[in-house]
């Protein structure tokens, strides 16, 4: 789970076939079920196996980490739209976007374009 932003959060679904879904939800659209039990709206949905490395969002990607690398996945349709090979970070710098992958000896950053100025 990652929230994307205020208005939006990112789960993933796995099934037990290792396949799943990525679904966007929006939570202010709680409704209640029954006493106790409450259930917020999926606004976008889409078929895509996510890794045991990571997932991410820049607010406007999900970053998703997996053995062939991260992928960039637009948040409304769901579609790649970039892609670095080899490159699987396991976390993210809350403050200022930097995934980091860390190695034996060393360690490999990425920084999201939009906010590289918050990086420095």
């Amino acid at each position: 789970m990652v929230w994307i932003d205020d208005g939006r959060i990112a789960v993933y679904d796995r099934d037990d076939a290792g396949s799943g879904t990525v679904h966007v939800l929006d939570p202010t659209s709680i409704e209640l079920r029954s006493p106790g039990v409450r259930w917020i709206k999926a606004v976008a949905t889409s078929p895509r196996p996510v890794g045991d490395f990571g997932f991410f969002t820049d607010g406007e990607h999900l970053l998703i980490a997996d053995e062939a690398g991260l992928q960039g996945v637009d948040i409304t349709s769901g579609q790649q739209v970039f892609a670095i090979d080899r490159f699987r970070p396991a976390r993210q710098d809350r403050h200022t976007g930097t995934l980091i992958q860390v190695g034996s000896a060393n360690a490999r950053l990425w920084t999201p374009p939009e906010w590289t100025a918050r990086a420095g």
